[in-house]
């Protein structure tokens, strides 16, 4: 070992433990990382959702004996990483990554602040040797699934050969645990890290790289658990927030319909009241009985549902067993952030539109929702589960359910004048038809009317047209007597 190696002890002790398991072979940065906040913590005992099943990230869940097994991975996954760069030796490489994070060492301490605090005074060293080895480990990940899924690039960091056999990306079951394992809210690590260690890898080369290449890897690799999300079609620099994290990055590619972001503020309500009425509307099926239709809109993100003249447009949902986590944490990390709560208002939407397993089954057969949970229920359970935990304190689609009520309210309105002004009686049936005839000559009668001055027409008709027009303005007065 070199004595450049030997100068930083903890360096050292990794650059062991990496040689051991490749031989086993064969922004405001203090705000960047966020802790689960107390109530979902308490509402959700076993923190499934939030907690990773095969890799920790972070010292949130480091040294749990679960993950023991993917700690030797990620040291594979280190050793091959450094090796990238083909114009330094991987000491030095390995030595300059350190470097990089030691020196942002009290900033890192600022991000995990809340998490070192409860886990006792901590290591300068531990964080650091952490950090390395996890960042390292999933920049190794995303070059190797986009290089598996592009066909290799031209830059010399794509051009090394990997493991045939990498159960990481061989095995698909893997993959979609590990994508849903780095979308957790506290299995996060600053995303500044990730862009310090690629740039010292990439060396001079890095340039020729489009810029935000680590993000879009990164999008890439997520592309499967985001199904609905704007990935790729804007430019991740285009989003407008600058990306702390990776659950950040994945939460700007979802955005809110255009005329539909109004937003209602209910921070002052109580944790288990409603939303104002104006901001409720009945369940799709309800809806769909009140002629109202639903619209599957393929092109859009998930929040971006519009409602206009009795159609609502709706994205889309794939349900998978990731599907729900995925949420959860996505409405999480909303909690913490002072923007409008995109996703936290489209599932509490959607838990409006979805009541009952008739509900599901109509969204179902619109291609709205594409179940893989299997029955409805599972659907609204899903559903009932994410908004009682997370009811979102603002709301997106203010607007959208004013609108929905309004329309509402005026065809109850003619289905009462209807029910009860001319369905009620036996004249009133008989009326009906008359009055469908007067406005039908009504109708005739503005067609008619420019074209009086080049069409003569006799006395008798013309007559006839205005006693059609007397009778049909006193029906429209009953009916609007009625209203009143």
């Amino acid at each position: 070992m070199s004595d450049l190696v030997r100068g930083c002890a903890w360096v050292a002790a990794l650059k062991e433990e990496m040689d051991a398991a490749k031989g086993s072979m064969d922004t405001n940065y203090a705000r960047s990382l966020y802790q689960l906040p107390l109530k979902l913590r308490c509402s959700s005992p076993s923190e499934h959702p939030y907690t990773p099943s095969l890799v920790s990230i972070g010292p949130k869940h480091h040294g749990d004996a679960r993950f023991a097994s993917m700690e030797i991975q990620k040291l594979r996954y280190l050793a091959s990483f450094i090796t990238r760069n083909g114009s330094a030796s991987s000491e030095n490489i390995l030595m300059d990554c350190a470097r990089e994070i030691s020196m942002k060492h009290t900033e890192l301490r600022e991000c995990y602040g809340h998490i070192l605090s409860s886990q006792g005074p901590g290591s300068a060293v531990d964080l650091d040797k952490i950090l390395l080895v996890d960042g390292c480990f999933i920049l190794e990940l995303f070059i190797r699934f986009y290089k598996s899924d592009n066909g290799g690039h031209d830059h010399p960091i794509f051009r090394q050969n990997t493991d045939a056999d990498d159960p990481l990306l061989n095995v698909s079951w893997t993959q979609n645990v590990l994508r849903l394992d780095l979308a957790l809210l506290e299995n996060q690590i600053p995303f500044f890290i990730l862009e310090d260690l690629f740039r010292r890898i990439a060396g001079h080369e890095h340039d020729e790289l489009p810029k935000d290449f680590v993000a879009n890897m990164a999008l890439g690799f997520f592309k499967p658990l985001l199904q609905n999300a704007c990935f790729l079609s804007t430019p991740i620099q285009e989003c407008g927030e600058s990306q702390t994290h990776l659950l950040h990055i994945l939460l700007s590619t979802y955005k809110v319909a255009t005329g539909t972001d109004t937003v209602i503020n209910i921070d002052n309500m109580e944790c288990n009241s409603t939303y104002p009425s104006t901001a409720f509307i009945p369940s799709a099926s309800v809806l769909k009985n009140s002629n109202m239709i639903f619209i599957v809109a393929p092109k859009r993100t998930l929040p971006e549902i519009e409602y206009a003249n009795f159609v609502f447009k709706i994205p889309p949902l794939h349900l998978t067993d990731c599907t729900e986590s995925f949420l959860s944490n996505l409405m999480a990390f909303e909690y913490w952030l002072e923007t409008d709560p995109k996703i936290a208002s489209y599932v509490a939407l959607m838990s409006q539109l979805i009541q009952n397993q008739e509900d599901v089954n109509l969204l179902q057969d619109k291609g709205i929702i594409i179940n893989g949970l299997g029955n409805g229920l599972s659907v609204l359970h899903m559903f009932q589960r994410l908004v009682t935990k997370n009811m979102p304190s603002k709301f997106c689609f203010k607007m959208l359910c004013y609108q929905v009520n309004k329309d509402l309210e005026r065809c109850h309105c003619l289905a009462e004048v209807l029910k009860r002004g001319y369905l009620r009686t036996k004249m009133g049936k008989i009326r009906l038809p008359i009055v469908i005839i007067l406005l039908a000559t009504a109708w005739l009668f503005t067609m008619w009317f420019p074209w009086q001055f080049f069409v003569p027409i006799d006395g008798s008709s013309l007559l006839l047209i205005i006693c059609a027009l007397l009778i049909l303005g006193k029906e429209l007065h009953n009916a609007l007597v009625f209203f009143d």
